[in-house]
């Protein structure tokens, strides 16, 4: 693992940190709105797209990795959609991410 900034992520990424006081696992994943994963909210809130990992079984989990990891242009919405994964999609704020690390497999 390596630890970086939220600005060191790019769609693809399989994310080790911390939200909220909970460690988690994610993907960071494009949209229609940000080709890098990053935006504003309507409120100038800066938030990431990541598909939340830790409640996936292991098929899916490795179903996730094959698809999506490392590549850019499959770490899409729309993949997460037509995979079932929508109820783990979240905008997570900037500012409450912490103790980020990319996982390298």
């Amino acid at each position: 693992m390596d630890e970086t900034s939220y600005l060191g992520l790019r769609p693809g990424n399989l994310i080790e940190f911390t939200y909220g006081g909970a460690r988690r696992h994610g993907i960071v994943v494009s949209s229609r709105r940000t080709s890098s994963g990053i935006f504003l909210s309507t409120l100038d809130n800066p938030l990431y797209n990541v598909l939340v990992c830790e409640s996936l079984d292991d098929a899916s989990f490795d179903k996730l990795l094959n698809t999506m990891y490392g590549k850019d242009n499959s770490a899409t919405y729309a993949k997460v959609k037509s995979m079932n994964f929508g109820d783990k999609f979240r905008t997570l704020k900037v500012t409450v991410l912490r103790d980020i690390y990319k996982v390298i497999l």
